[in-house]
C-alpha cells in the first residue's frame, strides 16, 4: 500500500466520501478548462487495456516541443549504457527505462562527477547516476520516519522503500544520503556546483520553483539540470515552461517519449 493510501485509510468514511466526489470533481474541472486532458481521459477509459499506454495518454501538459534526444545530443548515438537494476521499479513512480537511459546519456555528455538528486525515493536513480558516471551524489529526501515536509506536503512514496537500491551497493561509498525539506535545505551545504542536478521532489508549483531558483543558482558551467514528471504534472510543466522564456542561462528541451525536460547552462 501507498503512503498515501495508509493516510487515506485512517480517515473515517465520510472523509474518504467527501475526498473522493472532490477528486472527481477536480477532473471534471480539468476536463471543462483543457481540451486534450478531456480527451486524455476518454483515451483511458475506452481505447486501450494497456497500463502503459494510458499512463502516457496523461503528458498532455506544457508548451515545449518534444524533440528525440539523440536530435538534442547528436554524439548520444555513441553512447554505450549500463543500467543498474533496470527493472526494479514502480511503474507511475520511479522513471521508465528509457527515462533513465536518456538521464543517463545527458549525464555522460555533460562529464558529470558531481550530481545532486532531488527526490530520492528507492535510489534507483540514484544508484545508476553514480554506477555511470564514477562521480559522487548527494540525494535528498525527507527522514524516512517523516510523511510531510515542514509545508505540511505529504510525501507520497513509501518511506520504508527509501534509498534501498544503493544500500550495500559498490556504488554506495560514493552517494551522499541527505534528509531534509530541500525547499528549506542551504544548498550551500550540499557541496555545489553541481555537474548535473535532477529535479524530483514535491510537484507542487511552489517547490518545484523554488528547486529550480536554487538548482539554476547552484549548477556549473557546461552543466544540466533535469526535471521528471514534465508533461505529467501541470505545476511541474508551468514551472519548466516559465524557466524556458527567463532562464536565458539555460537552454531547455522537453525529451520526446519522456516526461523529463533538460536544461543545459553554456561553458
Amino acid at each position: 500500500m501507498t503512503a498515501e493510501g495508509a493516510l487515506r485509510n485512517k480517515k473515517g468514511p465520510l472523509a474518504r466520501f467527501v475526498e473522493t466526489q472532490q477528486e472527481r470533481m477536480s477532473v471534471v474541472l480539468k476536463c471543462l478548462r483543457n481540451p486534450r486532458f478531456a480527451y486524455s481521459k476518454l483515451q483511458m477509459e475506452f481505447r486501450s487495456p494497456d497500463p502503459v499506454y494510458l499512463e502516457q495518454a496523461q503528458w498532455i501538459f506544457g508548451n515545449l516541443p518534444r524533440t528525440a534526444l539523440n536530435r538534442i545530443l547528436p554524439q548520444a548515438r555513441e553512447f554505450d549504457l549500463k543500467l543498474v537494476r533496470p527493472f526494479d521499479r514502480t511503474w507511475g513512480t520511479s522513471q521508465t527505462i528509457e527515462e533513465l537511459a536518456c538521464l543517463l546519456a545527458i549525464a555522460t555528455a555533460v562529464q558529470a562527477e558531481k550530481i545532486l538528486e532531488i527526490g530520492t525515493w528507492d535510489g534507483n536513480t540514484t544508484v545508476n547516476l553514480a554506477a555511470a558516471t564514477g562521480g559522487s551524489v548527494t540525494t535528498v529526501d525527507l527522514p524516512a520516519d517523516q510523511q510531510a515536509g515542514s509545508s505540511g506536503v505529504p510525501n507520497m512514496t513509501d518511506r520504508a522503500q527509501l534509498g534501498r537500491q544503493f544500500r550495500g551497493h559498490p556504488c554506495e561509498s560514493r552517494i551522499r544520503q541527505v534528509y531534509g525539506d530541500s525547499t528549506r535545505i542551504d544548498w550551500g551545504t550540499l557541496g555545489s556546483p553541481f555537474d548535473l542536478i535532477f529535479i524530483d521532489g514535491a510537484h507542487h508549483y511552489e517547490f518545484v520553483a523554488r528547486d529550480t531558483e536554487n538548482a539554476r543558482a547552484h549548477l556549473a558551467p557546461g552543466g544540466a539540470i533535469v526535471w521528471h514528471d514534465y508533461g505529467l504534472f501541470e505545476d511541474v510543466s508551468r514551472v519548466v515552461d516559465t524557466a524556458a522564456l527567463t532562464a536565458k542561462e539555460l537552454k531547455i528541451h522537453a525529451i520526446e517519449g519522456t516526461r523529463l525536460a533538460v536544461g543545459f547552462k553554456a561553458r
